[in-house]
């Protein structure tokens, strides 16, 4: 009997009880019954699985409640998967591995659809995904077949795959499963023998000499950029799919119906996108390479594989990392939950087109590239006259600082690209410009190794609450592989440079959970003297008590001094965990709260939240919110001791450091709205802060700061940090998708819904100047 459960304590798992009970009460009790479990922290359960099962029965002592798929080295309950077993079959089998937002999951979503509706074939397609949204890895398996397809289970044995991401050849084994003499394709900038003999790892040369590949590349990532759709390399490698595999269907029909299925995917992103999008496929065919290799590929030796004096990455995340982790033992799991911080410098996925590089004749030595980067990965460095460098390590002199130089460096490890550091650059001439990786990577690798080196002390010339000043501070929060250019980041690493090494940090489920804390890493992390956030993930519905629980525990512990920062955003704040936030705000305890307003649930794919504004489309709202956003702000402030501001990173910088310097200095609950684009916006998220700063300055996004200590000294609590729109609200929505998808698919709904939340949002402002000009004393 096999059970997809676990019943801890019972006698066995339900089905298994189920059936003796059944055999004892009809007169079988002799029979022999047999339970265990599958499925067991989603293993996959592939015919390889279902063969030990049959010969453990075949066994003269079957081993009774076994688990099969997982390996479990302290009950010793599994069961052998070493003897690999594989059906036969009449489909073909695909895989394609690619990056989170680069499109390929919706390209091949798109392909089994049109293979689906206009061919014979039977279609089945399964995706697995990384639990973050962009940056993370996908893998898509299809299989396409004359009869109906019923394997249940993930492809084990493929005649196609395609690497869209050509940093994973340095990360996972593509070509293991790929069956002898079938098809591999690779992005990839170089089609030359010599340049691709250099450029690939010597294993996957070695395999494609041994299994006798049919080797085709193209560079996807230049056509993309070539034609506008820069990072979305799927559609070409889409259309090089079908071009490969005429058997499935012929390439001139398929590129009818991908450029049919273009058409009614992009008609409301108008018809700019869609013929970016039949460039796309129109190239693809002369970009294909076919490479005939060398025989000798299949006698090269692996490189030495650089050994990390960290045991937890090499043993824990490291096979993780690798695809590998179905084969870690049960004993790899610490029983507690617990995991190390600072690990998410290990992983170096390397996935940047572009990087941003650093022009020391223009540089202003703001730091402002260094305060917006979303993932840590741009800082300015210091160095003391004298002190040793590598020749590339350019410097130049400190201003304000004798006797000292000064960097900006780029870790091209773990910068994703956005480009949001060169456009927020203020420089009259940018001191950053963005460049392809491929120019920049080796000598920016050796630069950052060297630069994070070096041991320094913040200046005191430079207060930690200024902008400058901030970022000499070692960020406590880095490499967290949020989304290109996301938006609700860039303030969680700033608190961290403040408070960091007093934090204690109660984080809500949703995109802060996922790129906060997915396993195998943590980006949260310590400085030189081993001082960091401690952080610790809880529900929707429980958070704000969650840390609140912890405040208390420290206050009995007589320790003032730690900083409780509760996190989360609008879906928990606004809609979920609402009742709780209210809860702790109502008392007098001395937490400060952080809710990164994306006014959507971000993270399960954008659906409608309390905080989502009037005319906006979201999931659930496909015709626009008909009611205005709830002002938490507001709700907050009507208690009278709580402290309460609304920031936006992008528009005033000083006003959000001065906020959150405040909060954590004010002795009882504070509340800090963060406005925080997201991709599900629909916008460019390389203009974050372009789009926090036009949001504030056409009045859709208020600025503020409501004090209660204010009042002791007889001053008004509330100061109203925006200045009166001078830009057009009616073209920010426009600028935004989630609004202008409304405009083209009903015109005269969301002219009123506009007009009217624009009317809405003046006189917001009005009663905010009037609470400015009001002393309640």
């Amino acid at each position: 009997m096999l059970d997809r459960t676990k019943e801890s304590g019972a006698l066995g798992e339900p089905l298994y009880l189920d059936v003796r009970c059944a055999l004892d009460e009809n007169g079988f009790s002799t029979e022999t019954v047999v339970g265990g479990r599958y499925g067991l922290g989603l293993k996959d359960f592939t015919p390889t699985a279902c063969y030990a099962v049959f010969e453990n029965l075949a066994a003269a002592t079957p081993k009774n409640h076994f688990t099969v798929g997982i390996c479990d080295d302290l009950t010793h309950s599994s069961l052998d998967l070493s003897s690999p077993f594989f059906l036969e079959n009449d489909y073909v089998a695909c895989k394609f591995y690619g990056l989170g937002s680069d499109g390929t999951v919706g390209a091949n979503k798109n392909s089994v659809k049109i293979i689906g509706d206009r061919t014979d074939l039977h279609v089945q397609a399964y995706f697995q995904y990384d639990s973050r949204k962009s940056g993370g890895f996908t893998i898509s398996h299809l299989r396409f077949g004359k009869k109906p397809i019923r394997a249940s289970y993930l492809i084990d044995r493929a005649d196609f795959v395609a690497c869209h991401t050509p940093s994973y050849l340095q990360r996972y084994d593509m070509l293991s499963e790929l069956r002898d003499g079938k098809t591999f394709l690779l992005n990839c900038p170089y089609a030359d023998l010599e340049e691709l003999n250099a450029y690939l790892p010597a294993a996957y040369k070695r395999k494609i000499a041994e299994k006798r590949l049919n080797f085709y590349v193209l560079d996807a990532t230049k056509i993309a950029e070539d034609v506008g759709l820069r990072g979305r390399t799927s559609t070409v490698m889409q259309a090089a799919f079908f071009l490969l595999n005429p058997s499935i269907l012929p390439y001139e029909k398929a590129v009818e119906y991908l450029k049919e299925e273009i058409g009614k995917k992009f008609a409301r992103k108008g018809d700019g996108v869609i013929e970016k999008n039949y460039a796309a496929i129109d190239r693809a065919k002369d970009a294909l390479r076919r490479i005939d290799y060398p025989s000798s590929w299949k006698d090269e030796n692996d490189e030495p594989n650089p050994e990390t004096e960290n045991g937890y990455y090499r043993d824990f995340m490291r096979p993780i990392l690798t695809l590998r982790g179905d084969t870690l033992p049960t004993s790899a799991f610490r029983a507690d939950g617990s995991a190390p911080t600072g690990t998410t410098k290990y992983e170096r996925h390397g996935v940047a087109q572009l990087l941003p590089k650093w022009l020391p004749e223009n540089c202003i030595q703001c730091n402002q590239c260094s305060f917006v980067c979303p993932h840590a990965c741009i800082r300015p460095f210091l160095l003391a006259d004298g002190e040793s460098a590598p020749e590339s390590f350019v410097t130049k002199p400190a201003t304000g600082l004798p006797n000292t130089r000064f960097r900006v460096q780029v870790d091209p490890y773990d910068c994703m690209g956005c480009g949001v550091c060169a456009n927020v650059c203020p420089a009259k001439e940018k001191a950053l410009v963005m460049r392809p990786s491929d120019e920049l990577f080796s000598v920016e690798a050796e630069r950052w190794n060297f630069a994070t080196a070096i041991r320094y002390n913040a200046p005191e010339k430079f207060p930690i609450h200024t902008v400058k000043g901030s970022q000499f501070r070692q960020p406590l929060f880095e490499f967290s592989y949020a989304c290109a250019g996301c938006g609700e980041t860039p303030y969680i690493k700033v608190l961290t440079q403040l408070f960091g090494e007093r934090m204690l940090i109660a984080n809500a489920t949703g995109c802060s959970s996922i790129y906060g804390g997915s396993a195998p890493s943590c980006p949260y992390t310590v400085n030189r003297d081993g001082k960091g956030p401690a952080w610790a993930n809880s529900l929707f519905e429980d958070n704000a008590e969650f840390g609140f629980g912890m405040r208390l525990a420290y206050d009995v512990r007589k320790d003032r001094r730690k900083s409780v920062w509760i996190i989360g955003g609008d879906g928990w704040a606004y809609d979920i965990g609402f009742g709780g936030l209210d809860h702790v705000l109502a008392s007098d305890a001395n937490v400060n709260v952080l809710v990164l307003d994306s006014e959507v649930y971000s993270n399960t794919g954008g659906q409608l939240s309390k905080a989502t504004p009037m005319g906006a489309v979201a999931r659930f709202a496909t015709a626009g919110k008909r009611s205005r956003k709830k002002r938490l702000g507001m709700m907050a402030m009507s208690y009278g001791s709580v402290y309460v501001a609304q920031v936006s990173m992008g528009a005033n910088k000083q006003q959000l450091l001065n906020a959150l310097t405040e909060a954590e200095a004010y002795d009882g609950p504070s509340l800090i709205i963060a406005y925080s684009p997201c991709i599900s916006h629909g916008v460019h998220m390389s203009k974050c802060m372009e789009e926090e700063k036009l949001a504030v300055d056409c009045g859709y996004w208020h600025l503020y700061r409501y004090n209660p200590k204010l009042k002791e000294s007889g001053k008004n609590p509330f100061l109203l940090d925006s200045k009166p729109p001078t830009a057009d609200f009616q073209a920010f929505l426009a600028g935004e998708n989630r609004f202008a998808s409304l405009k083209r698919s009903a015109p005269d709904v969301a002219e009123a819904l506009f007009a009217q939340a624009e009317r809405e949002s003046k006189e917001l402002f009005a009663f905010y100047q009037t609470l400015a000009n009001f002393s309640d004393q």
